[in-house]
């Protein structure tokens, strides 16, 4: 059985939520990552982690038009507006994720590593 990602979510209960209204409609949902992420919630939105509901490749289309799912707008430059960026930790990123890490071994908070978008195009960078 394939599964389709139809979302990801910061926080846990809107993911069974929505899991819980599929479930309703005949739909089966299937949730990943919840534990992980509440054991380090700090990691959301980095590495890519996050709280997943996925359904069945065949029922992908009936859960979007279900949940009313719209796509993530695309992150434009600040500067020109354009759509070109890349995405990055900045100059000091390896750096930054290995303190953090290390910090977070030693009971300091996982939260001190910055997001920065670049924009190919003008050069602007944009910090999140």
């Amino acid at each position: 059985m394939n599964t389709k990602l139809l979302n990801k979510y910061n926080q846990s209960h809107l993911a069974y939520i929505h899991k819980g209204l599929l479930e309703e409609n005949g739909i089966s949902a299937f949730v990943f990552g919840a534990n992980f992420m509440s054991v380090v919630p700090n990691f959301t939105g980095i590495l890519n982690a996050g709280i997943e509901l996925r359904v069945k490749e065949e029922d992908f289309e009936k859960a979007v038009e279900i949940l009313n799912v719209q796509e993530n707008e695309k992150v434009r430059c600040a500067n020109c507006d354009s759509e070109n960026i890349e995405f990055s930790y900045g100059k000091k990123g390896v750096g930054e994720i290995f303190v953090s890490l290390f910090s977070a071994l030693i009971g300091e908070p996982f939260g001190n590593i910055k997001r920065h978008y670049f924009c190919k195009d003008c050069g602007f960078k944009n910090k999140d």
